[in-house]
Formats: structure tokens, sequence, C-alpha cells
């Protein structure tokens, strides 16, 4: 793991929390991981996709494109060419990413990333330059 990389992992770890969501129109459920701080605060800005199929989600760091435009359209897209056959859904502006309709419900209790990581070993981090590696590890070794 190059600097970069660990700075990525380290932010993730610092400034993102995992929530649970169950949209009350089409009762698919989901999880999302959301920033922790003010934005000033943020050295790097992650976002995070969710696989119902495989039941795994997928943190990234955005791109500059994607952080000045807007995730929608872009960040799953990325994310799902990079881990083809998953289809990862993004969960944006409180609208269902499988009906698309506003009926979200979310748990008010995060976990911590390493805590979240725990519970789900299957969790990804993909970095800028498209490799894919399993967070818990990145997690550990980041931390050494």
């Amino acid at each position: 793991m190059d600097n970069k990389q660990r700075k990525i992992v380290k932010s993730a770890a610092e400034l993102l929390m995992v929530y649970s969501a169950q949209c009350r129109c089409c009762n698919n459920t989901f999880d999302y991981a959301a920033e922790t701080a003010d934005t000033d605060m943020v050295s790097c800005f992650c976002s995070s996709v969710y696989s119902s199929k495989k039941k795994q989600l997928v943190i990234a760091p955005l791109t500059a494109e994607e952080f000045y435009n807007g995730q929608a359209g872009y960040f799953d897209k990325r994310i799902n060419a990079i881990c083809l056959g998953h289809d990862y859904r993004l969960f944006c502006a409180g609208i269902c990413p499988y009906c698309g309709k506003s009926g979200i419900q979310s748990s008010k209790k995060g976990l911590a990333i390493k805590e979240y990581c725990a519970h789900h070993p299957n969790t990804l981090i993909i970095y800028h330059n498209g490799t894919a590696r399993i967070l818990k590890d990145e997690l550990e070794a980041a931390y050494m």
C-alpha cells in the first residue's frame, strides 16, 4: 500500500459511518456510508455503493468529476465498470436506488468502518487506479 492509498483508508476509517436503510415502498434493504465531518476538514471525499445480490458495500474516493458534478450517474457506473456483474447501486438524496421513490427509513445509529468490516468482511475499497481490495485487510495494513 502506497502513501496515497494509506491516506484514503485512514480518511475513510476516521470520517465515514455506515448506516442501514430500508425502502418503505419496495422493502429493499441496503447499507451506505456517510461522511461525519464538515467538508473543510475532509482531505479525501469517499462515497459508497451497495449490491443487494452480493450483500456487499464498496467504498471509493470520488474523482474530481464526481465531486464537482455530483455522484449520481457517475460514481455507480465507474464502480460497476470495475466490478462487473454485481449491480452496485448508489443511495443519493434520500431516493431508493432500487425503485426510485423517496420512502427511505435509515437506522439512526451508524457503525464505524472498522466495526462494520468486522461484521461484513467482504467490504471492498477501490482506489483511484481501479485496484479493488478487501477493506478490512487495508485497515489493518494502514494502522500497522
